[in-house]
């Protein structure tokens, strides 16, 4: 389903997000 890929996408970006939060 094309639903798992932009979930994935959003997996991703979330966790970039986090990352970079983080680092600061």
């Amino acid at each position: 389903h094309s639903v798992d890929l932009v979930h994935k996408q959003l997996r991703m970006i979330e966790t970039e997000m986090m990352v970079s939060s983080v680092q600061g």
